[in-house]
């Protein structure tokens, strides 16, 4: 396995600096007996000569504990390239009601 998504937090950031957007919010958690970790960035973008609020939200469940019965699964949200009618709260509303519904699929294996 590669390193674990906050383990890149070095590159993460320095890529942040370019691109205009800063850390919302950054957690590990458990959903459901599934561990993650989430980062969640906003940020003003410039595109066809239009200003964008816009929100990039990243999930990895089970990066560190992966098998066959327990698969790496990666969840993205973002805004790019589009305004979104969403208020902030509202997008972290829709997150969290995204990563609650994290499950495994009974007798899936």
């Amino acid at each position: 396995m590669g390193i674990p998504f906050f383990g890149r937090s070095d590159d993460i950031n320095d890529a942040l600096k370019y691109s205009n957007m800063k850390t919302l919010k950054k957690y590990a958690s458990m959903e459901n007996s599934i561990p993650f970790e989430a980062w969640l960035f906003n940020g003003i973008q410039d595109y066809r000569q239009k200003t964008l609020q816009v929100y990039d939200f990243t999930l990895y469940a089970n990066e560190a504990v992966a098998t066959a019965s327990k698969p790496l699964a990666t969840i993205g949200l973002d805004s790019k390239y589009k305004q979104t009618r969403y208020s902030e709260a509202q997008m972290v509303e829709i997150w969290d009601r995204i990563v609650g519904s994290l499950r495994y699929k009974p007798n899936a294996f």
